[in-house]
């Protein structure tokens, strides 16, 4: 088991975390099939994909949830950036489907308004554990 300075597993298994991640999924992926709306599939679904990702941390790590949260907000921020400067372009992989659904190929600044909502959203969610 991993472990901090502190002495402190780094390693865990939080089933409320588990759960919460996996309804997250759940509603992301019937936005992707069933959802047309520009509002619901792009700003919505990219405020729940901080969320995911911050509970699929929270999950299986024991990490203080402001720097989950901080975490998971600048890894969104660092995809969309990726987008700005054209990534995919310059590693060759612009037709390259898997590549676009990860990272996406349209950068836009709503995006970091929606992944900031996501991230409040993680901290907010844990005050009704």
């Amino acid at each position: 088991m991993l472990r901090s300075p502190h002495s402190k597993k780094l390693l865990r298994f939080d089933q409320r975390a588990f759960a919460i991640s996996l309804i997250v999924l759940a509603l992301e992926v019937l936005i992707a099939l069933f959802f047309r709306d520009r509002f619901v599939r792009y700003f919505l679904g990219d405020v729940l994909v901080v969320v995911l990702i911050g509970y699929i941390i929270r999950a299986f790590w024991a990490i203080r949830l402001p720097i989950i949260a901080f975490g998971s907000l600048i890894f969104a921020y660092g995809v969309e950036l990726a987008q700005y400067f054209n990534v995919l372009g310059w590693l060759g992989w612009q037709d390259i489907a898997i590549a676009q659904l990860l990272l996406g190929t349209t950068f836009d600044w709503t995006d970091l308004i929606a992944y900031t909502i996501g991230a409040g959203l993680i901290l907010w969610l844990d005050r009704w554990r």
